[in-house]
């Protein structure tokens, strides 16, 4: 994910400002892209993956613990979100909006969790099913991060689908039978020499 250390809170040392930020994204891009270049390469593709939701609570506690300042909040990383779907849009690049389809799982799961039980507190009910810590995805997270990430794949770059990709090494079967010929031919060997 672009921006997902850039978008802590401005006294953080690894902040960078917004405006800082887009014009990176948009550099490194560029970088790639531009004929011009020393990195240039036509046939690379790119997709950039918005930051993360925040669950402001459960970083809280990883912050305490770790006895450091709370140093991302939600509200701030949807500024580097809009930002880099605006990019993307400007210079033709897709992006996973991530943020946004977490925020919609979390949204189904705190529909269940309401449903099982009453609770008066619902701001940040459903995040820890995604979350390890409230900024980092756990398995569940990640698995909608891939799936994500994929659909864009198959959606923008269809050639880089895993069915239409050539193998480069040989496939299990292929190693097994030449481990088979190379043993024929060692067994054949030693008994010419008997």
């Amino acid at each position: 994910m672009l921006g997902v250390n850039d978008a802590a809170l401005e006294f953080s040392p690894v902040h960078v400002p917004l405006e800082e930020f887009k014009q990176n994204m948009i550099e490194m891009i560029l970088h790639v892209r531009d004929p011009s270049s020393k990195s240039y390469s036509p046939e690379t593709k790119i997709v950039l993956i918005t930051p993360l939701p925040v669950c402001e609570p459960m970083w809280e506690d990883n912050c305490l613990k770790r006895k450091t300042r709370m140093d991302r909040g939600e509200s701030f990383t949807k500024k580097y979100v809009d930002a880099t779907l605006e990019i993307g849009k400007a210079l033709g690049v897709p992006v996973v909006n991530v943020f946004d389809g977490i925020k919609k799982e979390i949204k189904i799961s705190k529909s269940k969790l309401l449903s099982e039980k009453s609770t008066t507190d619902t701001r940040w009910l459903g995040y820890n099913e995604f979350f390890l810590d409230g900024l980092h995805l756990n398995s569940k997270g990640n698995d909608i991060l891939a799936k994500l990430l994929f659909e864009s794949i198959d959606k923008n770059f269809p050639e880089l689908q895993p069915k239409k990709m050539e193998l480069f090494i040989p496939s299990a079967a292929e190693v097994i039978k030449f481990q088979h010929i190379q043993n024929l031919a060692q067994r054949n060997s030693l008994k010419s020499k008997l």
